[in-house]
């Protein structure tokens, strides 16, 4: 397999992975689909109600979901970016 090939798949890799991540924060944020969102429910599914009994049982505070898919944006950027060997180790090529 040739590094790029490697280098590419890795990146649609993390990016999926960044999608899954925020899938729970996108699923809060738009309810209705993607046509129809509401500016006010960004604030409210990233970091809660501020009622302590409605964030029990609703989404609650999604924001760490956020970080993680941004962590995962900003590997997929380095990847993308960054001039390394994806060789196997103990290959010849370098």
């Amino acid at each position: 397999m040739s590094p790029r090939v490697a280098r590419a798949g890795l990146v649609i890799l993390l990016v999926g992975g960044a999608y899954f991540a925020a899938l729970r924060w996108l699923q809060c944020v738009f309810p209705f689909g993607p046509g129809r969102w509401y500016p006010e429910m960004w604030g409210f599914c990233a970091f809660g109600s501020g009622n302590a009994a409605f964030d029990r049982t609703g989404p609650g505070p999604l924001w760490p979901n956020l970080v993680v898919a941004a962590v995962y944006v900003l590997a997929s950027i380095y990847v993308a970016r960054a001039r390394f060997t994806l060789a196997a180790p103990g290959s010849d090529r370098a």
